[in-house]
């Protein structure tokens, strides 16, 4: 009787659950853009087109779910300062490579065969890997600790 009734308690909760969590694997490929707000007059930064491709996991349950991806990330910016200033510059452009994980939740309110709607948040985790300075016709290749870049960056996004 009671490994009848143990059996029992432990089957119901299978049955309980109307859908079992869904694991998604998905492939990223895409395109950026960055321009580069300055805080000092006669600077004006153009808009430079990036590229990133990357793999994610997502598991998800009815409409909730939970997502952690690994993304290659090349961005950079370019620079002409104008001349005002006492020393005038030839543009230079900076391109960073770097890895980044995003750790995600979210909720799908619209969930159609044809339309989905994802709301997410969650954090992003961003290593510098190296980067290129190109000035004057030369390239530097540089990793993050020689500039005093922030090797690790944690953000959030929605």
């Amino acid at each position: 009787m009671k490994k009848t009734l143990f059996l029992f308690l432990m089957i119901i909760p299978i049955f309980m659950l109307a859908q079992q969590p869904k694991m998604h694997i998905k492939l990223i490929a895409g395109v950026n853009t960055i321009s580069f707000e300055y805080r000092t007059e006669n600077v004006t930064p153009d808009v430079l087109v990036g590229w990133e491709a990357g793999a994610g996991l997502r598991i998800s349950k009815k409409k909730a779910f939970v997502e952690g991806n690994i993304s290659y990330i090349n961005h950079g910016l370019s620079v002409n300062i104008n001349g005002e200033t006492d020393t005038i510059f030839d543009p230079f452009s900076v391109r960073i490579n770097s890895l980044e994980f995003p750790l995600l939740i979210g909720f799908i309110p619209i969930k159609k065969p044809l339309f989905k709607c994802y709301i997410y948040s969650g954090l992003a985790n961003s290593f510098i890997l190296r980067g290129r300075l190109s000035y004057q016709g030369e390239s530097i290749k540089f990793s993050p600790h020689e500039f005093d870049l922030h090797t690790y960056n944690l953000g959030w996004r929605f």
